[in-house]
């Protein structure tokens, strides 16, 4: 007896007012997913020919690696934590980890299209940049 008015309750909190912000939640994850596949795809195939015409396969530090690591054949280092057993476990996810294997491609997700500015939500693309960026504008 409890049950079904508890489950009709649920519905009618649902219906007057959960539906929406429900539904739009739902809309926006199915959008950032379907982003990420075709950019990662993408990505991917690039980054598969970068590797054939490279003398040693590179090694990409990314975070959110998705399909990169199977389309391109590469050795990815997930920023996120999932693919890199010493992130993932031993919760080594702090940057100077990540640049210590010393990467030759990282890729950063930026706010701004000219210049870059950290999307919040990647926590590490901030700190990731900033050495890549000093390294790649001093002279040799």
């Amino acid at each position: 007896m409890l049950l079904p008015g508890f489950t009709a309750a649920a519905i009618a909190l649902l219906v007057a007012g959960g539906y929406e912000p429900a539904h739009l939640a739902l809309r926006e994850r199915r959008a950032y997913g379907e982003a990420l596949a075709s950019t990662y795809y993408r990505l991917g195939h690039v980054l598969a020919d970068y590797r054939r015409e490279s003398v040693r396969p590179p090694v990409l530090a990314i975070g959110d690696a998705g399909a990169i690591p199977y389309y391109a054949g590469l050795h990815v280092i997930d920023t996120y934590s999932l693919n890199d057993p010493a992130i993932a476990i031993a919760g080594r996810d702090d940057p100077a980890y990540v640049l210590d294997q010393g990467p030759d491609l990282v890729a950063v997700v930026s706010e701004q299209g000219r210049e870059f500015h950290a999307h919040w939500a990647n926590r590490h693309d901030g700190p990731l940049f900033e050495p890549r960026a000093r390294a790649a504008c001093s002279p040799r």
